[in-house]
């Protein structure tokens, strides 16, 4: 069981390197080289699995829920940042109903 700040700290941040060590091995598997921006996001995200912290720790947690937890709050992050970021405007009904109705009518 894990029980204090820098142990659970220390263990997402654990997970995190595994998870993104698998990512750059998945992309090696496939020929594909990574560049030095994609590294420096994997850093960043391997930094983010110490916020299973966040999760708490005082309570005691084995070291494998933590170091899941750590795998995967970089993309609990990634997801929550993309939803919150600007949205297409959406085009209006009534402009696509008009058009229609107008072809139909002449019949073009």
């Amino acid at each position: 069981m894990v029980v204090g700040f820098w142990a659970t700290l220390g263990l997402g941040l654990l997970g995190g390197v595994i998870a993104e060590l698998i990512r750059i091995a998945g992309l090696l598997r496939q020929g594909q080289r990574p560049g030095a921006l994609e590294l420096l996001g994997s850093v960043i995200y391997a930094a983010l699995g110490a916020g299973a912290v966040l999760f708490g720790w005082t309570t005691p947690h084995s070291a494998f829920e933590v170091a899941v937890l750590g795998a995967a709050f970089p993309a609990l992050f990634a997801s929550a940042v993309g939803s919150a970021g600007a949205k297409p405007k959406p085009q209006p009904l009534a402009f696509d109903a008009w058009a229609r109705f107008r072809s139909w009518v002449t019949g073009s």
